[in-house]
């Protein structure tokens, strides 16, 4: 069985922004990962927003996901309550909404390895504390 891989923001609309300085190192990444990736509906949502304007990109990633690159992990009603310590915990950042909701998801799958351009991550802890690993761009 693959290992798992919470996906961010950055890397998913990385895949279909020609221009986006990750473009290349996206493509390359998920040809050559064997993972189950999954992530948040806050996570695509959040990125058919940065799409805007762009209904055939917002119209591949729906594609995308429909063909089961990504999995779609939904909040159960515990993430909710993680997801309102987060945002108390991390309120210098701030933590957003997709973060937050991804780090609930993660933390209920115990999974520590995300694809992230998101620097955030490297402050993210488990409630044990654990860090996160990000496989995007430190390898893994």
């Amino acid at each position: 069985m693959p290992r798992k891989i919470a996906l961010d923001t950055g890397p998913i609309l990385a895949v279909f922004v020609k221009d986006d300085k990750y473009h290349a190192k996206a493509l390359e990444y998920f040809s050559r990962t064997p993972a189950q990736f999954f992530t948040s509906l806050a996570v695509i949502t959040e990125a058919i927003h940065l799409l805007d304007f762009r209904k055939e990109l917002q119209r591949d990633l729906l594609r995308w996901i429909k063909s089961g690159a990504i999995e779609v992990v939904h909040q159960h009603l515990n993430d909710w309550n993680r997801i309102i310590e987060l945002y108390e915990k991390y309120s210098d950042l701030p933590i957003d909404f997709a973060d937050a909701s991804l780090v609930a998801i993660c933390e209920r799958l115990e999974i520590r390895q995300v694809a992230t351009i998101d620097g955030d991550f490297r402050i993210y802890r488990y409630r044990n504390r654990q860090s996160f690993e990000n496989v995007f761009l430190d390898g893994g």
